[in-house]
């Protein structure tokens, strides 16, 4: 199967964007790797699937809401997997 790169801005500060995501892929048993806490990178393992994760600031929206740009570098069925998690866990989005 082909990666692909899927994007999400999520409304929240990036540092807990990164935490949010780390227990995400820890709770799906992918093993979390930080990369760099500068650029805001991590890698995750699991079964020799690899997902790479990027996160950018995005600035603050109209109401004044911080957002992260979060780019998700995985298979298709890993993404469907990763995103139904995100949405019980942020309340259904």
């Amino acid at each position: 199967m082909m990666k692909e790169v899927y994007v999400h801005d999520v409304g929240m500060f990036l540092r807990e964007a990164v935490e949010e995501f780390i227990r995400l892929l820890q709770g799906l048993g992918y093993a979390v790797k930080v990369n760099n806490s500068i650029n805001c990178s991590i890698t995750a393992i699991k079964n020799g699937d690899i997902v790479k994760i990027r996160f950018k600031p995005g600035g603050r929206n109209e109401l004044g809401i911080q957002r992260t740009i979060v780019e998700i570098e995985c298979k298709k069925d890993i993404h469907e997997k990763i995103q139904k998690k995100l949405y019980y866990l942020r309340g259904g989005g």
